[in-house]
């Protein structure tokens, strides 16, 4: 049987697991298990389902293609749903080790750029609209992201796929391991302190994380669950590196336009929304443009870029080939 996206981003999946496992048996933190039986029964069910598909056959060469797709979109279900719970748990664990908070060091870096915060801050709280579109793009990350995955599989486009995938996985770990070293609290919290001081938004922005922070930090017991494990780095900025995973994925579709444009307004945002540090921004660019052109020069994805037909592109008998 063909794993999609590829057994070494099952195996990469499969190594953040132990490392969450292991975190999780020697510190007083755990995770809800009610949660984890639902994920696994999910997972297990995309996955006898796709495997039943992939195993019927096809007169039609439509349905037999389609099939395929289809096959494929269920595996990287599966592979998302383990995949984005275990690196939140990781990215949770990032944080447990009570370090000196370094933002005086990011505000000093940020005082090198050509930008103030402060006054980029009060035009984003004086103009409701601006405030609006940039709170809905920074919340719609995922969604987009879930999205992009749909829309290259439906193209028939699974190198694509693929390459955002696990592009996208190994910049989250990066991020988290980078951000182990410089926790910080976030641009808001540090330059406002009393944030129920902050005045014409609908809730305060980026401060979201503080209290799953304080409390990771705490060395308290506590018990995580899936939909409240908020991202807790700072720098680099993952929101803006997935961001930029997710427009050099579409370079050169039809829908490369409308991505990037999402991914600069939702970029725009996270300096207000996620509380970040303009150099936060910038290390988070970095760090993805960097992982991204290193899995452009791979064998398997030589030419991925290249104006080509995406189904040709394709290639089943490769696809146990080594990406990362």
């Amino acid at each position: 049987m063909q794993l999609f996206p590829g057994r070494n981003a099952y195996l990469l999946v499969l190594i953040v697991a132990v490392v969450d496992a292991i975190w999780l048996a020697f510190s007083n933190v755990s995770f809800a298990g009610s949660e984890l039986v639902l994920l696994s029964v999910q997972v297990v069910f995309v996955i006898v389902l796709s495997t039943v598909i992939e195993r019927r056959t096809f007169s039609s060469p439509t349905m037999e293609r389609l099939s395929g797709r289809l096959v494929h979109f269920m595996q990287g279900i599966a592979f998302l749903l383990v995949a984005w719970v275990s690196l939140r748990i990781l990215n949770q664990a990032s944080m447990w080790f009570d370090l000196p908070y370094t933002d005086r060091l990011l505000i000093h870096w940020d005082g090198f750029l050509p930008v103030d915060w402060h006054s980029y801050f009060r035009f984003v709280q004086l103009n409701p609209g601006v405030q609006l579109v940039l709170d809905y793009s920074y919340t719609s990350l995922s969604m987009v992201s879930f999205v992009g995955f749909v829309l290259l599989v439906w193209i028939g486009d699974m190198k694509r796929a693929r390459y955002f995938m696990e592009t996208f996985m190994v910049v989250a770990l990066v991020c988290t391991a980078i951000g182990v070293f410089l926790p910080a609290k976030g641009a808001v919290a540090t330059y406002f302190g009393d944030v129920s001081s902050i005045a014409h938004f609908k809730t305060v922005p980026g401060v979201y994380a503080i209290d799953a922070l304080n409390q990771m930090r705490s060395g308290l017991p506590h018990t995580l669950h899936m939909g409240a494990m908020p991202g807790l780095t700072v720098f680099p900025s993952f929101h803006t590196a997935a961001g930029i995973v997710l427009a050099i994925s579409f370079w050169r579709t039809s829908f490369f336009p409308a991505v990037l444009a999402y991914t600069v307004v939702m970029i725009a945002a996270t300096p207000v929304f996620g509380a970040h540090y303009f150099i936060d921004l910038i290390a988070g660019t970095i760090v993805a443009c960097l992982i991204c052109a290193a899995f452009a020069f791979m064998p398997f994805y030589k030419g991925l870029f290249a104006q080509r037909d995406a189904e040709e592109d394709w290639e089943p008998a490769r696809e146990g080939a080594v990406s990362f």
